[in-house]
């Protein structure tokens, strides 16, 4: 074999060595470059991805039934006809505070009264309009429509001094007691889908929380956000009152029978309460719903975290993808006897029930 040959087999070799190395190393960069990429050297990206290593259950409500309140799963009135009501024919209505802007704009979708944009104490409201205000009367229309906050809506309908109420959460421990001494059953039936969210101030570069890391801050485990591999502050974890709706959905899925931290400087009364806290505190972390914080509130320094690495948005609650998914109930009592209250049910569960609930922001039900 001449030299000429060898060498030029040699400059082959070569050739083909370097296009191998080099596709190799592109296809390397492309793997670092991906989602699934971890380094192990890294904190950054691998102890501090906060996700849960293997699936954490999540109750489910429609299993949730007892001898006191049954979770009923909603058909689609899909020919249901148009409703057109009088002041006069309304059932009585009460309301959580983060599902206020569905009664009321419900209520003039039906009625044909107008409603309008509003501000209270800082929060987003929808209410009548002054001028058909004045026509009803103050005191009568708030005899009709309420906006009571979760735990009084519950005491409301027991006490059967409304006829149906909507809320975000499944009934307290002390409410389902307070339902059984008054010989009262309840039914729940979902009407629109929102989300369990978790809060902190723009500041904090903390991205995403597992579902463990939350059920382990809440219970004191874990306090400094150093530990979620932040900077070394304290964690200041803000929980709401017993009985709101807020707490209520914390201890059912997160807590799920563990016991929450008990500091009563870190309780806030009300849901907005607990919003301004965060706007204000950049270790802070809280907890609301995704309608709510959305819809209702004016704080630009508090942003949603990631749970799971998956954002709370519109797409991935409809989808359910976002692991804390939760609903809207329209709550009635099993021995109800006004029919309007049925019918205004069944209407919440028709296309135009369901605009409705797509125009005041909510996520429909069904699509």
């Amino acid at each position: 074999m001449s030299k000429k040959i060898i060498i030029t087999i040699i400059l082959v070799l070569f050739l083909l060595f370097g296009l191998v190395t080099l596709i190799g190393l592109l296809g390397l960069y492309k793997y670092i470059k991906s989602p699934n990429y971890v380094d192990l050297d890294d904190t950054t990206s691998h102890e501090c991805l906060n996700i849960d290593p293997t699936p954490v259950d999540i109750p489910d409500p429609f299993e949730k039934s007892n001898a006191i309140f049954t979770v009923n799963r909603p058909e689609y009135n899909e020919n249901m006809p148009e409703l057109k009501w009088t002041f006069e024919e309304y059932p009585k209505v009460d309301s959580s505070t983060s599902n206020q802007h569905i009664i009321y704009k419900s209520f003039c979708e039906i009625t044909g009264y107008s409603c309008q944009e509003d501000e209270f104490e800082g929060e987003k409201w929808i209410s009548l309009d002054y001028q058909d205000l004045d026509k009803i009367g103050t005191q009568k229309f708030e005899d009709k429509i309420k906006t009571s906050k979760t735990h009084n809506s519950y005491l409301n309908l027991i006490d059967g001094t409304v006829d149906l109420i909507l809320v975000a959460s499944l009934p307290s421990e002390e409410e389902q007691e307070y339902a059984k001494q008054s010989g009262v059953q309840v039914e729940l039936t979902p009407i629109a889908k929102d989300a369990f969210i978790f809060l902190k101030h723009k500041e904090n570069p903390v991205e995403s929380l597992s579902l463990t890391n939350l059920k382990e801050i809440y219970s004191g485990k874990i306090s400094n956000w150093e530990d979620l591999c932040s900077k070394e502050n304290k964690i200041n974890a803000y929980v709401r009152n017993p009985n709101s709706g807020s707490q209520e959905t914390m201890k059912l899925l997160i807590m799920q029978g563990a016991e929450l931290i008990e500091m009563e400087e870190m309780i806030k009364p009300s849901m907005i309460g607990l919003i301004n806290k965060l706007d204000s505190d950049p270790n802070g972390l809280g907890y609301s719903f995704f309608y709510y914080k959305n819809a209702m509130t004016y704080a630009d320094n508090v942003e949603l975290l990631k749970i799971n690495n998956i954002l709370p948005t519109k797409d991935t609650i409809s989808a359910e993808k976002y692991e804390l998914t939760t609903y809207v109930y329209i709550v009635m009592r099993k021995d109800n006897e006004n029919e309007q209250a049925n019918i205004l049910k069944n209407w919440l569960l028709s296309p135009h029930g369901q605009e409705v609930i797509d125009e005041v922001g909510y996520v429909r039900y069904f699509k």
